[in-house]
């Protein structure tokens, strides 16, 4: 690691799947006190004396402030979030509280309380977005590039990762174990998929290497997702059908790829530097999609509130 000597580093979302692998990776290749915070603690798997837990929700501001004056750690990486594209659908004032205002309000504190470097895990659905996850995930980054003064605040687009909770490979796992059939969205659907351990190391190649207002992104291929289903048919070595059943709300076909004018390579393979997915009309048109996804008294004041934080910055 470079130029740290002991800092405290905080780990929101740390009881995750991408979460836990972070946290053993910090604990075994670094001599940073780690922060662990979880909303619930009886997710939490003890691996280190070193790591010290505490309880902490992203829809309860204080919970954070709280650790944040206690510890001021110098370094923080946000994975806590609402990440399932369905249940972004379901409840958009939820996901826009845990996701957008979850994400400013752990920023703020990163200025408040000097933290050097934030880390905040995106996703491939800010990608020209259509979901409420996809949506509240490109606005986070669009404050972080606004807001950013004594804080290097970073953004990581993951894509999918294998076997983390709720992918599809988990769902075609458990469809395969009780006999079929699998069911797919559509014979041309494609995803872009990374493994937990791949997640994290690009997460720690942003730390070292990110600038202040770097948004990283995956350049691999996608996946087509029948292919994918069918290998896995094949591995288990039983006969059962593929059903297609069509798309759901705020689902995607295809996860658009990269073209070659709105990227910045770098020397780390199939991860690239975003330059130019901000521009006014863009921010605009993710607001109106955006506003368009819930009737909901609350939700139309959370909407204000997320506009005028932009504005402000």
């Amino acid at each position: 690691m470079k130029n740290i000597d002991k800092p405290k580093v905080l780990l929101s979302g740390a009881c995750s799947y991408v979460g836990e692998e972070l946290l053993s990776y910090l604990v075994q290749n670094t001599d940073m006190q780690i922060i662990a915070c979880c909303r619930n603690f009886h997710e939490q798997k003890t691996i280190s004396s070193g790591v010290i837990y505490e309880e902490a929700d992203l829809l309860d501001l204080r919970s954070y402030e709280n650790i944040f004056e206690k510890y001021k750690p110098k370094y923080v990486f946000h994975l806590a979030a609402v990440t399932r594209l369905f249940s972004g659908e379901d409840n958009p004032e939820l996901t826009v509280k845990a996701n957008y205002f979850g994400t400013k309000n752990i920023a703020d504190l990163c200025e408040k309380y000097n933290s050097k470097i934030f880390i905040s895990a995106s996703s491939n659905l800010a990608r020209e977005p259509k979901s409420v996850v996809g949506l509240t995930k490109y606005l986070s980054e669009v404050y972080l590039r606004n807001k950013s003064k004594s804080c290097r605040m970073i953004s990581v687009r993951l894509a999918n990762v294998v076997d983390s909770k709720n992918t599809v490979t988990l769902f075609f796992k458990k469809q395969i174990a009780d006999g079929g059939p699998v069911t797919v969205t559509d014979a041309r659907m494609e995803r872009r998929f990374i493994d937990k351990k791949q997640a994290v190391y690009y997460l720690m190649k942003a730390f070292e290497n990110g600038k202040n207002k770097d948004v990283y992104v995956i350049t691999k291929e996608n996946t087509n997702i029948t292919n994918l289903a069918q290998e896995m048919i094949n591995e288990s070595g039983k006969n059962i059908d593929i059903e297609f059943v069509g798309s759901k709300k705020g689902e995607k076909l295809i996860e658009e790829s990269y073209h070659i004018d709105e990227i910045v390579n770098t020397e780390i393979q199939d991860f690239a530097i975003l330059k130019n997915d901000w521009q006014p009309q863009k921010i605009e048109r993710a607001i109106n999609l955006l506003q368009n996804k819930s009737e909901n008294t609350e939700f139309k004041f959370l909407m204000k509130k997320l506009k005028l934080s932009l504005q402000s910055d």
